[in-house]
């Protein structure tokens, strides 16, 4: 079996060998490099304020980074991030960051006030350093140091910081809102149509498609209709809400005023002797059968409208002569004709000829299309009188629409109206060049929207017009300039042809009546009644609906209707923008105001806190616990190791608490050292010591000293006397001093302790207190003077402690009754009688061998019998219950 087990051996091991280390020397040095930069960074952060420093520019940052991030997302649409990634997510990673940096450093902040606190004159209780600390670990302790009128410093800033620091996640929770907010896009499905040209022909199709018969089914629903809402634009609006720019489109305007008390009608006589001619003829011989007249009403523009009158002869029962006379009239007073323009004209470049139509300018515009007027008269003294007078002109303009659509309701308003300038041009070639030429059978009349002869004479009317069809090339069309051919019957000239039906006509009554009598002498025989004029028979359906409607509803309705017209027939579409509802970014500003303010506070308390160290000579040490195991241990000789009290640095500490590796061990809570590879360090023993057993499990204890001397054969122990002096009790020595609150001068010395010595007093406390310990524990150095041990003890405390019992050969003490040397006995020792010759001898002969009575007398149980006694004693409990 032997045999065959060898090989799988073999076999194991050579499997193994791939797996070890190639050399094991350079992965050790790495190790300990990768170790070495480790510990350097460890003793930087410790022993300085870089870890606090930059705590605070990470906790800064991460605040400007979050004002940075609402600043750029503030007013906007929800950010559609990388992964589903939420703004919030963003904010919560960045406000975490902030106040955990922030938090870190305050923390150290607070716990270095306890070092600055024990650092100042007065003397402190104890019990401030589990203040401050709980302080720097949670809102219950800061409350508990924010509240304890008993203890000002500026460490309670930092627990203001702390409380605080429970609103800062909620607060930052506020900055956050996402209204919904109507957001505008373009859209391809949003538009209305914009007129750029007047059309020169109507739409194709159907048996007639010119533009006369367009205009003339316009003009009858502008007649009949009631209102203007039939020819409102319908935009087509994507959504239920839409904008549009503000935009001019081509359109027709009429402008109307009441000239009641301008107009006048100039001797108009109603009677028929009026219709005399010559006037002093006879009568009935100088009136014909169907005599007319004619008046006219003049307007303060300078136009005249005609008035016709005529006398007729009724053959009823008895002759009777009748004067008809309109009662109103609808007169076309005016209209723009390019054709017979008169000779006002103006050369330009060379390349064509303009000319212009008569300077006329009637309500405010420039020689209009149409001016039309509706006249109702009345009679007064047998006379025409203008009872009301309405005129309108007619004219072509340029709209500026503002247009939007709310809840699938159109808003549609004019917001500026322009009107533009008639010109005619005409190209003639000449041994091919171009020369000026006037109007002639290749001429156009043009217009130019929204602009005046100045601004027409700097056109380069060739870029805008073909010169060989007049037909507006694309930067015409967006300049709202075009021509027409004004030869050709259609164009602007013949707007007045197709309204003229419309707005000529009258309303006709009888105002005179003249009987038989009249031909003996002038009638009639009673005068006329004064009022205004009711007239009996219209001219025309069309010119009644007119006159009823009131000239300027239905100038306004032509105007409404043939700009649709316009629409219709040269739309371009303008895009308009479709709303939708659109969550935004909406950020509270005033939310972040508090976690600024304990930013910026955290930041003034870590200057402070640095300057007040510096100021106080306090320890660096911040919320390190190596200063406080390390106060009172024990060095590898068994003594107290002064050094150690006096480290500044925390390195220096870690360094030295390194090399022993101190823990807690069960049931004692006393320090053990431990080798840093794991292997047990034994310990320089005290002489005349050879059992190790103690090392585990002694505890203090008031020692116990035997005389074995005949005479005596005695139990003595130390003089304890705790209500004058105070005691240092450890393994191997029993120390005392007087209490402070009993001796003042022990008092004084701790309150000087307290202060802040110099360098040199420092140094010189140091060598002194080295010197008395040496010299104490019985080594070859010079003692102190009187006059060197009064000074240390003014100042240094320590230096009132007096060995009572020490190791080595001094743990035998003298015997109170015989003087002799005493024998140190462990704590189970028990005392024989006196006259117990054989115990007593047996004793004299184990100290004689060397036995160490105290740990040969001492209970010492190992950890399997302690976990056994709890056992038991848990047992006991329990059955007692």
């Amino acid at each position: 079996m032997t045999s065959e087990m060898k090989p799988a051996i073999a076999v194991t091991n050579a499997q193994a060998e791939p797996h070890l280390p190639a050399n094991p020397k350079q992965l050790e040095s790495a190790d300990k490099r990768r170790r070495s930069r480790w510990i350097i960074l460890r003793d930087v952060l410790y022993d300085s304020w870089y870890g606090e420093v930059a705590a605070i520019i990470f906790s800064l940052a991460c605040f400007c980074a979050i004002a940075i991030v609402l600043r750029v997302y503030d007013r906007k649409p929800i950010p559609s991030l990388p992964r589903g990634v939420t703004l919030n997510a963003i904010i919560s990673v960045l406000a975490t960051g902030s106040k955990s940096a922030l938090l870190f450093s305050v923390a150290s902040n607070i716990s270095q006030w306890k070092w600055i606190w024990y650092r100042q004159q007065k003397l402190r209780k104890l019990a401030d350093l589990q203040v401050f600390e709980d302080a720097s670990r949670g809102p219950l302790g800061a409350a508990q140091l924010l509240f304890d009128t008993t203890r000002t410093s500026l460490g309670l800033i930092g627990a203001s910081i702390v409380l605080l620091a429970l609103a800062y996640d909620p607060f930052v929770q506020q900055l956050l809102t996402y209204p919904v907010q109507e957001v505008y896009t373009p859209s391809n499905f949003t538009w209305t149509r914009q007129a750029q040209i007047y059309p020169a022909t109507g739409p194709p199709g159907g048996a007639d498609s010119g533009l006369q018969q367009s205009l003339s089914l316009s003009l009858q629903s502008a007649l009949w209709s009631n209102s203007t809402t039939p020819y409102q634009r319908t935009p087509v609006c994507a959504s239920t809400n839409c904008t549009w720019t503000v935009f001019p489109s081509l359109g027709f305007c009429s402008k109307c005023a009441d000239d009641s008390s301008t107009a006048t009608v100039s001797n108009c006589s109603l009677t028929v002797d009026s219709f005399k001619n010559p006037p002093n003829g006879s009568w009935p011989g100088d009136i014909g059968p169907d005599a007319n007249k004619t008046c006219h009403v003049d307007f303060a523009s300078g136009l005249k409208a005609p008035i016709q009158l005529s006398l007729e002869e009724q053959i009823t029962e008895t002759a009777e002569w009748r004067v008809f006379a309109p009662a109103y009239i609808v007169s076309d007073l005016w209209h723009y004709d390019p054709v017979i323009m008169g000779p006002e004209e103006n050369t330009f470049s060379g390349d064509y000829d303009t000319v212009y139509a008569p300077n006329k300018t009637i309500l405010g515009i420039r020689d209009p299309l149409m001016v039309v007027a509706d006249t109702t008269f009345k009679v007064k003294n047998s006379k025409m009188e203008v009872a009301q007078a309405t005129m309108c002109t007619f004219d072509l303009c340029l709209r500026e629409y503002d247009m939007s659509v709310a809840n699938g309701v159109a808003s549609i308003s004019t917001s500026k109206i322009t009107y533009g300038t008639k010109f005619n041009i005409s190209f003639a070639y000449h041994g091919g060049s171009v020369v000026p030429a006037q109007l002639a059978s290749d001429g156009y009349s043009c217009w130019a929207g929204g602009k005046d002869p100045a601004q027409v004479a700097e056109l380069d009317v060739l870029s805008l017009v073909n010169a060989s069809s007049g037909l507006a090339t694309e930067k015409g069309r967006k300049e709202f300039v075009f021509c027409y051919d004004a030869f050709m019957g259609g164009g602007l000239q013949s707007l007045p042809t197709v309204l003229s039906p419309y707005i000529t006509g009258n309303g006709t009554t009888y105002e005179s009546v003249c009987g038989n009598e009249c031909m003996e002498g002038p009638g009639p025989a009673s005068p006329l009644t004064d009022g205004v004029m009711i007239p009996d028979i219209d001219s025309s359906d069309a010119t009644a609906r007119v006159h009823s409607m009131g000239l300027a509803t239905f100038m306004e309705n032509v105007a409404e209707s043939l700009t649709k017209l316009v629409l219709d027939l040269d739309g371009n579409k303008i895009i308009g923008n479709s709303g939708s509802q659109v969550a935004f970014v909406h950020v509270r500003w005033l939310w972040l105001i508090m976690p600024g303010i304990l930013e910026l506070t955290g930041l003034v308390l870590l200057v402070l806190t640095i300057q007040s160290s510096k100021k106080r000579d306090a320890p660096l040490w911040k919320s390190s616990i190596f200063p406080l195991l390390f106060h009172g241990l024990e060095s590898g000789s068994g003594v107290a190791d002064e050094k150690i009290g006096r480290m500044q640095d925390v390195a220096e500490i870690m360094k030295k608490f390194e090399e022993t590796h101190p823990h807690l061990l069960k049931g004692d809570f006393l320090t053990q050292s431990v080798h840093p590879d794991g292997a047990q360090t034994a310990e320089i023993m005290p002489s005349g010591r050879t059992n190790l057993r103690f090392k585990s499990c002694e505890t203090p204890y008031r020692p116990k000293f035997i005389c074995l001397k005949p005479q005596c054969r005695r139990l003595f122990k130390p003089f304890f006397d705790p209500d004058h002096f105070e005691y240092r009790i450890d393994r191997y020595e029993w120390s005392f001093r007087p209490r402070p609150d009993v001796d003042p001068a022990v008092k004084a010395a701790k309150w000087m302790s307290g202060s802040r010595f110099s360098e040199d007093d420092r140094r010189k406390i140091r060598e002194l207190g080295e010197r008395c310990y040496h010299f104490r524990q019985g080594h070859a150095v010079e003692p102190l003077s009187e006059e060197d041990i009064a000074w240390l003890k003014e100042r240094d405390p320590e230096a009132w402690w007096t060995p009572l019992i020490r190791i080595g050969d001094d743990h035998q003490k003298r015997c109170p009754s015989c003087a002799g040397k005493g024998v140190r006995v462990g704590s189970n020792f028990q005392v024989p009688g006196r006259k117990n010759t054989k115990a007593w001898k047996e004793f004299e002969k184990m100290v004689d061998e060397g036995v160490d009575m105290q740990a040969e007398f001492e209970f010492c149980p190992s950890n399997e019998m302690w976990e056994e006694m709890a056992k038991e004693a848990e047992r006991v409990r329990s059955k007692g219950r």
